[in-house]
């Protein structure tokens, strides 16, 4: 009985430790994929580019870019969040441009886990106006954010 007791108690505990520890290592393993960094900019896009792409990107009111991290970034998927927000967004558009000529891994899961890892280290190191400037000379101007539109609830 105690066995049994010890044998579930340390399954328990790998498992709680792997749930902590996976979301750290899946960043990590995805920073390993990128050749550097993207460069911060020099000087910084006007106030109407930065609102120009703020806009693009469907931000309303003030500019908000929240410093992300690979805990809320796992449970943001595991959640199901349909439209991630501009503050997201932006930093996004940057790692994917970035990744295009940077990616030291090939494969889907690779370009997956490095788009995610780099969006969030851009998130926690730029400031909201370094990522404006380099958004705004980066995404072309065509380019939108996926407009969510919500389903509609039975019975209405």
């Amino acid at each position: 009985m105690r066995l049994l007791r010890r044998a579930l108690i340390a399954l328990v505990g790998t498992f709680l430790a792997l749930i902590l520890v996976a979301p750290l290592a899946l960043y990590m393993y995805g920073l390993s994929g990128v050749d550097g960094r993207p460069e911060r900019p020099v000087q910084m896009a006007s106030e109407a580019e930065q609102q120009r792409i703020w806009n693009q990107a469907r931000g309303v009111g003030p500019v908000v870019i929240k410093q992300m991290n690979p805990y809320g970034y796992a449970l943001d998927f595991f959640n199901g969040r349909v439209r991630p927000p501009a503050g997201e967004i932006l930093p996004y558009w940057i790692a994917r441009t970035y990744l295009l000529e940077h990616r030291l891994n090939s494969g889907t899961l690779s370009w997956h886990l490095s788009s995610a890892a780099l969006t969030i280290w851009i998130s926690r190191n730029w400031s909201a106006e370094e990522i404006l400037t380099v958004a705004s000379r980066t995404v072309p101007p065509d380019r939108r954010a996926p407009l969510v539109v919500p389903k509609k609830q039975e019975g209405s």
